[in-house]
């Protein structure tokens, strides 16, 4: 969703884009992440590959006794997927466009930086083609660089973990099955999905895996991803429903009934404001570790944004409590048992704290994946 205002969000998005790294894509195959102090990683767009290297901002992160105590059989035993969502980076893509500007009272024709996917149609659909819902996918972590940064660094490794990345192509393709040796997903800011990677997250779940939530916004907006002309088409969400090339005005999300089933939140606020930090008062692994080397009220920075209200207290269990003014919303970071596994939810934008440098959204993220 994002909606940060059209010229403020190109403007934060033409940043986080210029930031961007990735791993080439690998239909099929999972990548693993590199295991050095500073990754180096390579963006692919339209069959060039540009190198970027990250340092890591988490040197002075403090590793839980958990990654000391754990034998390293059972650590080593975690093995971790992190799902790249080239999806969602597509929804939000910019690009140069060329545009007739009045200069001194004159016509110039001048290319500038703006949306050329999704987002150009939302802000202003009776100016665009419907063409805009059915665009060419791009091979970036966008939004989510720094969250592969911090998960791609020492500190990680150090604790002896099992990391590799898993694009949601290959996901939407292989569904489950691309999912099944793996213990515990990650899932970024994947906002845009395909019905199959959606029941695949669903069965990973249910079957016994612990998905890693970071997003208030994800599981938001229906899509359909073609292998064969590698691109996305809209089918609905965001107000809209894309059929036989005609859009028409819809449910704003269709997974949110599902969302409160199985995943125990779903998308309820946007920029509300008043946060006074999360209170890390549960009684869970996550909440003690958090609590003994953060003290008990930590995300004091963060600036609410896109974010998720617990709407399943059912098999629920609160890790902590969000202060924000969202009215009766509950917001919070929780675990909600599913299946024979569990959704770890932090409800908020936790990559907006991850892409500040701040260590206890770091940690969160750390202690969840071991927990």
């Amino acid at each position: 969703m994002r909606k940060l205002g059209l010229a403020f969000a190109s403007l934060i998005v033409i940043v986080i884009l210029a930031l961007s790294g990735g791993l080439a894509i690998q239909t099929g195959t999972p990548q693993a992440l590199s295991t050095s102090s500073t990754s180096s990683v390579t963006s692919s767009t339209s069959g060039s590959s540009t190198s970027s290297t990250f340092t890591s901002i988490s040197s002075s992160l403090v590793l839980p006794p958990l990654c000391s105590s754990l034998e390293a059989e059972q650590i080593a035993s975690v093995h971790t997927a992190i799902i790249k969502p080239m999806f969602t980076t597509t929804a939000y893509k910019e690009g140069k466009v060329s545009r007739i500007i009045v200069v001194d009272r004159q016509a110039v024709n001048t290319t500038i930086e703006e949306p050329i996917a999704f987002y150009r149609f939302y802000s202003t659909p009776s100016n665009f083609s419907v063409s805009e819902l059915n665009t060419t996918l791009i091979n970036r972590w966008g939004w989510d660089s720094a969250f592969y940064s911090v998960l791609s660094s020492n500190i990680f490794q150090n604790c002896g973990l099992s990391m590799s990345v898993v694009n949601d192509t290959t996901l939407s393709t292989q569904g489950y099955g691309a999912l099944e040796n793996y213990s515990v997903v990650v899932l970024p800011f994947e906002e845009y999905m395909t019905l199959s990677e959606y029941d695949a997250l669903m069965t990973f779940v249910s079957n016994g895996g612990t998905l890693i939530t970071i997003q208030g916004d994800s599981f938001y907006v229906l899509i359909n991803y073609s292998p064969v002309t590698e691109t996305i088409q809209l089918v609905e969400g965001h107000g809209w429903n894309f059929t036989k090339g005609t859009a028409y005005t819809s449910n704003i999300n269709p997974f949110a009934v599902n969302n409160t089933n199985w995943l125990g939140s779903t998308f309820c606020c946007y920029a509300v404001g008043g946060n006074k930090g999360t209170s890390m008062n549960g009684s869970s692994q996550i909440s003690i570790e958090m609590r003994n080397n953060y003290g008990q009220v930590v995300w004091m920075e963060y600036n609410p944004h896109e974010d998720a209200a617990v709407t399943n207290f059912t098999n629920t269990e609160m890790i902590g409590y969000t202060s924000e003014n969202s009215g009766p919303n509950i917001i919070g970071p929780y675990i909600h048992r599913y299946g024979k596994g569990q959704v770890i939810g932090s409800s908020i934008c936790l990559d907006d704290l991850i892409a500040s440098g701040d260590q206890a959204a770091e940690a969160f993220l750390l202690y969840a994946v071991i927990s």
